[in-house]
């Protein structure tokens, strides 16, 4: 990607692909350039009318919006902690501050979550499947989206919710044989059904 900075005693602009922003202040903040790629990719979802180009920028838009959290999450520098009072903040200047508006902007957004912290929503992921249902990314897009949002983030409660995720887990590896997400998924399949065996759920050992 090309880019052209050029400084004036108050502003920073940048002009990549045609597409201009504006920074301030002068020193560009960690998560600007990630900003300007989801400016980018907005623009080829509007401008295109090619369903497979659109996925494309969807899928690239969820990845930035990953890059951002955690940005935002590893944040040491002082006075860059971010809020999570009345919705995700990040100070202005901030590593991620840039990146989080034009992430929140484009429709993928950013929240907090507490004990994981600053989780990105799965926008990107479900507007790829509706696009691409049956793209060369279908097997992550629909396992970020559904079944580790399910089964990754929160543990079930019964012993009968376990099974059910054993089974729809055997049945995405069943549709996606090759997919790289095999072994995460044998991962959650062993452990709950260590669970079903003992006759408990994660719960039941402290887990949330």
């Amino acid at each position: 990607m090309n880019i052209f900075r050029a400084n004036s005693s108050a502003f920073r602009v940048i002009v990549t692909a045609g597409l201009v922003a504006i920074i301030s202040p002068l020193v560009l903040a960690e998560g600007s350039d990630i900003a300007l790629k989801i400016v980018n990719m907005k623009k080829v979802i509007e401008r295109s009318s090619n369903k497979q180009e659109k996925a494309k920028a969807w899928l690239q838009i969820q990845h930035l919006a990953s890059q951002c959290r955690d940005q935002i999450s590893g944040s040491t520098q002082k006075g860059c902690t971010y809020s999570c009072t009345d919705g995700l903040k990040m100070p202005s200047g901030c590593p991620g501050a840039d990146c989080l508006s034009a992430t929140v902007s484009a429709g993928v957004g950013l929240h907090c979550s507490e004990p994981d912290g600053v989780l990105a929503s799965t926008e990107g992921y479900e507007k790829y499947l509706e696009y691409w249902p049956d793209g060369p990314n279908a097997d992550e897009a629909e396992f970020e989206s559904t079944l580790d949002r399910r089964y990754g983030w929160t543990f079930p409660s019964t012993v009968e919710e376990e099974k059910v995720h054993v089974t729809e887990l055997k049945a995405f590896l069943k549709k996606y044989p090759t997919t790289p997400l095999r072994q995460r998924c044998e991962e959650l399949i062993d452990m709950y059904s260590s669970y079903i065996k003992q006759g408990k759920t994660p719960a039941d050992d402290g887990a949330d």
